[in-house]
């Protein structure tokens, strides 16, 4: 519900860096609710299984915009595998800072993390209109 709340309305999101962002920031603020309550869990406690879900949807919902998103040329991975990858850079990412007190803000780990990722995507990314 956080995550529908914060994408732009529309009824087919693509797969564009914005909503990478917008993906990836609330799920840093999703898991930052639990940095303080579950940092040393077990993945087989509840928390952990919560954890273990936000990974889960995510990658969900990047497959889903991959196959919405036909690729501007030709690609060696399967969109599956895309979605694997992106999903758990960017998790294992949130989750290494939200859970080890990294001093950094949301937007400086998503805008390096991106901009670490945003050139293996281009086969992928949406045009984004430009803002004024």
């Amino acid at each position: 519900s956080l995550l529908s709340e914060k994408l732009p309305k529309s009824e087919c999101p693509s797969f564009t860096i914005a909503n990478l962002q917008v993906l990836a920031l609330t799920a840093h603020q999703y898991l930052a609710n639990f940095s303080g309550h579950c940092a040393r869990a077990a993945f087989k406690t509840d928390e952990g299984l919560m954890v273990q879900q936000v990974h889960r949807e995510m990658q969900a919902i990047i497959l889903d915009w991959l196959r919405r998103t036909p690729a501007a040329y030709p690609t060696t991975a399967s969109i599956e595998i895309t979605a694997t990858v992106i999903s758990w850079a960017i998790f294992g990412t949130l989750i290494e800072v939200a859970f080890n007190n990294r001093k950094i803000t949301s937007e400086q780990i998503i805008t390096q993390l991106l901009s670490l990722l945003e050139p293996g995507l281009h086969a992928y990314l949406v045009a984004e209109a430009a803002t004024h």
